[in-house]
């Protein structure tokens, strides 16, 4: 297959391994089917071992992966995949920001549907500024680089695309029910308590006025148990929703999968209803954030680009490209 001739020795390693359901194979049979020296295999089981990965190695027998390890792996996303999104993934232990980095990697011409994960983010961006908690081993912290074919005046919609499609992938593999609160928070609706944050950065030619590629980041709280004190009223992640652990690279690969879906759907904005039946503002009294002002106001819709039409208090209706909201309780 041609996206295992992209993987590293290692996540080949990983892809035979899995393959074979815990049965043991030869370091010589992996050797031959890699193109390396038994003793190249050991070293890269010895790295993987390092990494977590329990695999058992058995005299004059081989080795085998026992259980499924909550390692993040391109070796166990790519496999689930079934649309173009994510053929090409770079994991980090620790990173900066993987908004940041896949937008250098923009810049220099990565290709449509490179995605960047990292385990942890030291400066994890959310919106307006404000820092995204990404603690190492309980969340999911991607960022993907898409260059789609529409105008530039559809940006707009690309976050509440990846807001709906968050949704569609946790509802498929975690079977919780979410709300959006715009443009870009996915909330557990049970306790009205923030699940997911996504960042979504385009860049537009000066000469041509049309997009050239957007960075779709999306940040969740997936197996954490607990949050700091300051989040503890605000945060949730899935396993505190559903007392249950997830596997992360699933929830990654049917991520990536929706967004493709979703994002084929942004000249159309098919997605809009569903955003729309999904929010938790529409009829709502929220207080908005747009600038430097500052103003109470009920939400009344989402407009056919994505945008909040809100009626302040005393004032004309207002239409909100940009800006944060809280809901009023």
């Amino acid at each position: 297959m041609e996206w295992l001739q992209n993987m590293n020795p290692r996540e080949q390693i990983l892809d035979i391994l899995m393959s074979h359901n815990g049965e043991t194979v030869t370091g010589s049979a992996l050797g031959d089917a890699l193109g390396i020296s038994r003793s190249a295999v050991w070293r890269h089981i010895k790295v993987l071992r390092n990494e977590g990965y329990q695999i058992y190695s058995r005299t004059n027998s081989g080795y085998s992966l026992e259980g499924k390890p909550d390692v993040l792996s391109a070796a166990m996303i790519i496999p689930k995949l079934s649309g173009a999104l994510g053929r090409d993934i770079d994991i980090y232990k620790s990173i900066d920001s993987t908004n940041t980095f896949a937008k250098s990697l923009a810049v220099l011409g990565a290709a449509h549907g490179k995605t960047i994960i990292s385990d942890t983010q030291t400066i994890g961006r959310g919106q307006i500024g404000h820092d995204f908690f990404s603690p190492a081993g309980s969340g999911i912290y991607m960022s993907v680089i898409i260059r789609p074919n529409f105008l530039a005046e559809d940006t707009t919609l690309i976050t509440t695309a990846a807001a709906v499609a968050v949704t569609d992938a946790v509802s498929e593999v975690c079977g919780l029910s979410t709300g959006i609160k715009w443009v870009n928070d996915i909330y557990a609706l049970r306790t009205t308590r923030k699940l997911c944050g996504i960042l979504a950065e385009a860049s537009v030619g000066m000469e041509t006025s049309a997009l050239e590629y957007a960075v779709i980041g999306i940040g969740i709280n997936v197996n954490n148990t607990s949050f700091p004190a300051e989040l503890k009223r605000t945060a949730t992640s899935l396993y505190l929703e559903t007392n249950r652990f997830f596997d992360r690279n699933l929830l990654i690969a049917k991520i990536l999968d929706a967004l493709d879906v979703r994002i084929s759907q942004i000249p159309s904005a098919a997605f809009l209803e569903e955003y729309r039946r999904l929010s938790i503002l529409i009829g709502k009294n929220v207080k908005v954030t747009h600038g430097n002002r500052v103003f109470t106001a009920k939400v009344l819709e989402i407009d056919p680009r994505g945008r909040l039409v809100v009626k302040p208090e005393n004032a004309p209706i207002s239409v909100l490209s940009s800006g944060s909201v809280a809901l009023i309780n």
